[in-house]
């Protein structure tokens, strides 16, 4: 942290990292769970918790469901209500546009730099808030 950083933004940092962890966690968690079948398939994806059947699908569901509004309010409470929303759509377009591309077209790769570009941006709204 510069020595002449504000106060405020001090106080921020933290709160900024661990909720965009949160969001970054929930996100691997639940695409883990959606991938788990393709996963299975691909031999050096197949030795991870779900395609392993170390850890149950159900289990990955409620750890989901129980976090998932938790990890959002949290930033939003935490930070504020456009990071949180940054961090929502992050999450929505890595999971349900940039995952399934993978397997379609070879775009993915630009259209994953969306997801990719938004916590530094997160980071942003939460310094230029503060």
């Amino acid at each position: 942290m510069p020595a002449g950083a504000p106060d405020e933004f001090r106080a921020d940092v933290p709160n900024t990292l661990a909720a965009t962890a949160l969001v970054a966690a929930g996100a691997a968690a639940l695409n883990q769970l959606l991938e788990s079948e393709y996963d299975a398939k691909n031999a050096p994806h197949a030795k991870p918790s779900l395609p392993s059947g170390r850890l149950q699908p159900a289990t990955v569901a409620i750890f989901w469901r129980r976090q998932f509004r938790r990890r959002f309010v949290y930033l939003a409470l935490a930070v504020n209500l456009l990071t949180s929303v940054l961090g929502a759509v992050t999450l929505i377009s890595y999971l349900f546009i940039y995952t399934p591309l993978k397997r379609v077209t070879w775009l993915n790769t630009a259209i994953g730099a969306i997801p990719g570009a938004m916590p530094p941006l997160m980071g942003w709204t939460a310094r230029a808030a503060s």
